[in-house]
């Protein structure tokens, strides 16, 4: 065993003899003194049989090959989201820029109709007949009839 498998040392074969009965590849014993090991079964299914290696090839460049469609598909989906969230702040900031341009005019109205002065916070636009008494009630006025 020691020359069929290149190893260098008894120590190093029993080694690997040891390591691969815990690690349950083979099922055996292992007798240092009369330099025999005896196994009695090995693990199923850790080896491939070697016509079964051409197609095991295909599968696996066939899922390479939809592995790689996919990464395109959503370097494409990403560099499509970037582009729309671009064009909306795009569109967001034209938007914003015409309200602030529509608030920034009407404020120049208004200041213009008030002939840059304050605006009285008391001011009643129905109390546009003057008059002495600036808070006049309905109380205080003869009536619709003129009673």
């Amino acid at each position: 065993m020691q020359q069929a498998l290149s190893i260098p040392d008894q120590k190093s074969l029993e080694s690997l003899i040891t390591t691969a009965i815990y690690s349950s590849l083979i099922t055996g014993t292992l007798d240092p003194h009369r330099k025999t090991v005896n196994i009695t079964s090995v693990a199923p299914l850790r080896d491939l049989a070697p016509e079964s290696i051409p197609s095991l090839i295909q599968a696996l460049q066939l899922w390479s090959g939809q592995c790689t469609e996919t990464l395109a598909s959503l370097d494409h989906q990403i560099e499509s989201v970037k582009l729309n969230a671009k064009l909306e702040g795009e569109r967001k900031a034209k938007v914003q820029k015409i309200i602030d341009d529509k608030i920034a005019k009407a404020e120049e109205k208004k200041e213009k109709r008030s002939g840059g002065q304050e605006e009285d916070d008391n001011f009643d636009p129905m109390e546009v007949d003057g008059g002495t008494n600036s808070r006049s009630t309905r109380n205080s006025k003869k009536g619709f009839w003129g009673r």
